[in-house]
């Protein structure tokens, strides 16, 4: 009966140890992603709050967690089946830790423009 015991109570913690790493692990899933159209409107989104359109091609995504630490990625955007006109698109760390700092540009003459662009975060 010892042994079962032993057994039962060894399988226990191992169920424990690997429902910790189970919950951590989603609680690190932070992050998200948006799509924000050239005045700033926030989109189709995840875990994002809101967008402030700060001036000329200068945006800050504001997310509902911290991103921080996270990675994050933009593209300029088309709508539909229009084309888009060329530019850079920056991102960087925002005014607070869940906020991530947007600039977009004009290709041929480095100029800020507003672009319609898409995001996603990792953490």
């Amino acid at each position: 009966m010892r042994k079962v015991c032993n057994l039962a109570f060894s399988a226990g913690t191992v169920m424990a140890v690997l429902l910790g790493i189970g919950s951590a692990s989603a609680q690190s899933s932070a992050g998200g992603w948006a799509i924000v159209a050239p005045d700033g409107t926030l989109g189709h989104n995840s875990n994002v709050n809101s967008v402030d359109h700060l001036s000329t091609g200068v945006y800050q995504v504001n997310f509902n967690n911290a991103v921080g630490a996270c990675a994050a990625d933009a593209t300029i955007a088309g709508r539909g089946k229009k084309s888009v006109v060329p530019g850079y698109i920056v991102v960087g760390s925002g005014q607070k830790d869940n906020s991530i700092l947007v600039h977009t540009f004009l290709t041929a003459t480095l100029i800020p423009a507003d672009f319609r662009f898409h995001m996603i975060v990792a953490c």
